[in-house]
């Protein structure tokens, strides 16, 4: 801009400044970590036991993700679906010991049990 008289350079007139509105990230929350928390509360149910490892999975999947990317959600629900899947599998394994412990005594007791049955009747050489 130049002055119509003198031909001077005009500096700019400055604009009255608006206030724009702050940006806000957009955050979503990770689709994962729903899917988490969802197979972590249903591994609870005993059909349903199958999806605790899925869960685990998933979970440490989606921390993994949220970690790296801030705009993600979800870390509660992430590390609520692992510790569920956790605690389902850890019922299990101890189920399992449980059983095996007891079938090995009832074995044991039985063997022992029949020897001295037999014995009394005189029928062990």
């Amino acid at each position: 801009m130049f002055c119509s008289k003198c031909g001077a350079r005009l500096a700019p007139q400055n604009a009255p400044a608006q206030s724009l509105p702050p940006v806000v990230p957009v955050r979503k929350t990770d689709g994962l970590a729903v899917a988490a928390l969802v197979l972590g509360i249903g591994s609870f149910l005993p059909t349903f036991a199958i999806c605790s490892i899925p869960a685990i999975v998933m979970g440490a999947v989606s921390l993994n993700k949220i970690k790296k990317d801030p705009a993600l959600e979800g870390k509660g629900m992430a590390l609520a679906g692992l510790i569920c899947g956790s605690v389902v599998v850890f019922l299990w394994i101890c189920l399992i010991i449980f059983l095996v412990v007891f079938s090995v005594t009832q074995q044991s007791s039985n063997a022992s049990g029949v020897s001295v049955s037999l014995l009394a009747r005189g029928m062990v050489f």
